[in-house]
């Protein structure tokens, strides 16, 4: 006589491996009540046994790969932290143990807001809150300061923040975004030179262009001068104004050609040349530049230097 099968404690597969390594075959019939109760200790025990070798392979398996999530986790190039609602470090990786200055023994009683600076405290703890208060990720970016770091300017850091489903412990990355926000800085301020080029170039054109019309008018003006003092003769009083005239004009044409110069427009053959007279140039623009309630007063050697 078999026993009722729904009396059978565990599955019929566990079963069926337990009976195999008695020798029992199921058309085997039992001679009495005792070999049954007997056949069914001996089966309940080796179905333990085979219980146990299965809980111990699956127990491995999962140290294995607890063993390799940890070595992940802790190989990590990010930093990772598990944060109580208080801020309290649970814990942490080597990278955000790194980033913070300590051991990570002697983080597991810190909180992290203890290396935020004082400016952005504040706007941690409002952070915080709203990561606990929230199902969604929230991102803050702070200034973080290493232990021991005093004269240390801190690192930008963002941190992205979740609350762990079912646990009282959030989940956060820990980035340093310092080299990227000075690289984009720094490309602001080439955007800006890049501008600036643009604008002087185009200013440089510009002046080129005027600077060629007005010195055509000049042009004109110093010759009609000529031919105006030759008409008027000698001994005329309108010499002495038309002269005046004249140095107006080649002035005139000097700056033009200071204009040109400054908007390359046109090249300067290099030579041996005395100091003084550029100087003395560069000033005359200068000055026209200058606001009206400014003076500039120049004391310039009369021995020659040369360069």
């Amino acid at each position: 006589m078999r026993p009722d099968p729904s009396q059978i404690d565990g599955n019929d597969e566990l079963r069926r491996r337990a009976e195999a390594d008695l020798g029992y075959r199921p058309t085997d019939e039992l001679p009495s009540d005792s070999a049954r109760l007997l056949h069914e200790l001996s089966v309940h025990k080796i179905e333990l046994e085979l219980q146990n070798e299965e809980l111990m392979s699956r127990r491995a398996e999962v140290e294995a790969g607890l063993a390799l999530y940890t070595d992940l986790y802790d190989s990590a190039a990010g930093a990772f932290a598990s944060l109580k609602p208080d801020g309290t470090l649970a814990q942490m990786n080597l990278a955000c143990a790194r980033l913070l200055g300590l051991e990570r023994s002697l983080l597991q009683v810190k909180r992290l807001g203890e290396f935020v600076v004082d400016s952005d405290r504040r706007l941690f703890s409002d952070w915080l809150k709203s990561v606990f208060d929230s199902s969604t990720m929230r991102r803050c970016q702070v200034l973080l300061r290493a232990a021991g770091a005093a004269g240390d300017p801190g690192r930008t850091v963002q941190i992205d923040a979740e609350r762990a489903p079912g646990s009282p412990l959030c989940r956060a990355v820990l980035v340093d975004v310092t080299e990227r926000l000075q690289a984009e800085a720094s490309l602001r301020l080439l955007e800006v030179q890049l501008r600036e080029s643009q604008k002087m170039e185009a200013i440089g054109t510009l002046a080129g262009g005027i600077a060629h019309d007005f010195n055509n008018i000049l042009g004109g003006i110093l010759g009609n001068l000529d031919l105006a003092r030759q008409d008027v003769g000698a001994g005329h009083p309108a010499l002495q104004p038309l002269e005046q005239v004249h140095k107006a004009s080649l002035r005139a044409r000097s700056l033009v050609q200071q204009i040109l110069a400054f908007g390359h427009r046109r090249s300067e053959p290099a030579g041996r040349q005395a100091v003084r007279a550029p100087v003395a140039e560069t000033l005359a623009l200068l000055r026209s530049t200058l606001p009206a309630g400014v003076q500039l007063q120049v004391d310039l050697a009369d021995a020659p230097l040369f360069v």
